[in-house]
């Protein structure tokens, strides 16, 4: 992957006739905070039919998936414990829905990850794995 930065945003500013601008650097910055054993395995993995066949299926789906968590939320969820996390810094509409989305249980919280871009896992790991703990322990073994 070193070295592949360079020849990747030509290709992509040629596609997208430099459309992608800042969008392109910002995921550029998600792959440089992987750690390095996973970047290494990136170029095998990128030059797999079967990585292409599971992104489009992802793709494809995520509108069905996304009308299953709008019926769900609809009929709201109990007691089910429920955490929506946001990035550092969320506008007063994220705060809003994300809130909502929260209260859609009588177990559930909204948390603001302090120094996280989107990408929570990448910038604050720890903190993340803190959080599922919390629940998880909440919850007990059933």
């Amino acid at each position: 992957l070193a070295g592949a930065f360079g020849p990747a945003r030509r290709l992509v500013h040629i596609f997208t006739g430099g459309r992608l601008g800042e969008d392109a650097e910002w995921m550029e910055a998600i792959l440089l905070k992987l750690p390095a054993d996973t970047r290494a395995i990136l170029p095998r993995v990128w030059s797999q039919a079967k990585f292409y066949r599971a992104l489009a299926s992802q793709i494809e789906h995520v509108s069905v998936s996304a009308a299953e968590v709008v019926a769900a939320s609809s009929r709201g969820h109990g007691a089910l414990p429920l955490v929506t996390i946001s990035a550092s810094h969320p506008t007063a509409e994220r705060l809003r829905e994300q809130d909502a989305l929260a209260r859609l249980s009588s177990n559930g919280q909204h948390l603001v990850a302090a120094r996280s871009s989107h990408w929570i896992a990448l910038d604050e790991p720890e903190w993340l794995a803190s959080v599922i703990l919390a629940v998880y322990q909440r919850v007990g073994v059933r």
